[in-house]
């Protein structure tokens, strides 16, 4: 589904992503873990159309998208949770995930307006999805007032609603409490069970340990190592290198 080719990003002289490869494949967890300075989360920004890269390329269901956009990308099916919360903080829950629903632009500002139509059909989407992730009860607060745990609940929850192929997590499970934790884990495996694709960056190891099929390792902005996690435990260069 997902082809890194080659890919290399440089920040002044500091070479974040070097010569980076790899394939993640559909209907599994791909884990991408690493120290921090890897290039993780510049990898996930080179996906997303947030950054560019000086050489390489990114193949998405056999399309390049290396230039596009990030309105591109999104419409093209890659649904992105950000390491830091990006949520409209002025606005409830519920309000947040409504403008998820529609993700093409002239549909995101109707929503934001106003003046597109909530059909009943958007409702049931979301309540299903504010089910699945046990957040009904908070649906009408405002997302400055829920706690940190409550928001990456949230953001999740946006992901899901945003029509996707592919869903980049970027820290999901950081900071939360262990019951979240948990759930999230579960939602996971389950989203798995249902075809869903997902490239997950996590430095908790026992709980990429636990739901990822594959796992790639990055240090110094390049891929050290990729397999199961029993076989990433046990290489020698991942051991040295960060855990």
């Amino acid at each position: 589904m997902l082809k890194i080719q080659n890919l290399s990003k440089k920040f002044g002289g500091v070479m974040a992503v070097d010569n980076c490869s790899f394939e993640i494949e559909t209907g599994k967890i791909t884990a991408l873990i690493g120290p921090n300075g890897s290039g993780k989360t510049t990898l996930f920004n080179l996906i997303s159309g947030i950054e560019k890269p000086e050489k390489g390329t990114i193949f998405f269901n056999g399309g390049d998208i290396t230039r596009c956009s990030i309105e591109q990308v999104s419409n093209f099916g890659i649904s992105r949770v950000f390491q830091q919360s990006k949520l409209f903080k002025n606005l409830t829950v519920r309000e947040n995930l409504l403008l998820a629903i529609d993700n093409e632009d002239t549909k995101f500002w109707k929503s934001l307006l106003g003046s597109n139509k909530i059909t009943e059909g958007k409702e049931t989407k979301l309540k299903e999805v504010l089910n699945e992730l046990g957040i009904s009860k908070i649906k009408d607060k405002l997302t400055s007032d829920l706690s940190f745990g409550q928001k990456r609940l949230v953001e999740l929850a946006r992901a899901l609603l945003n029509s996707h192929h592919l869903l980049l997590l970027d820290e999901p499970v950081a900071g939360v409490n262990p019951k979240i934790k948990k759930d999230v884990a579960k939602l996971l495996l389950d989203l798995k069970k249902g075809g869903q694709t997902i490239l997950l960056i996590e430095h908790d190891m026992s709980f990429t340990a636990s739901i990822a099929d594959r796992i790639v390792v990055m240090d110094s902005g390049g891929v050290i190592a990729h397999g199961s996690p029993s076989e990433i435990k046990n290489n020698k260069q991942v051991l040295a290198a960060y855990l």
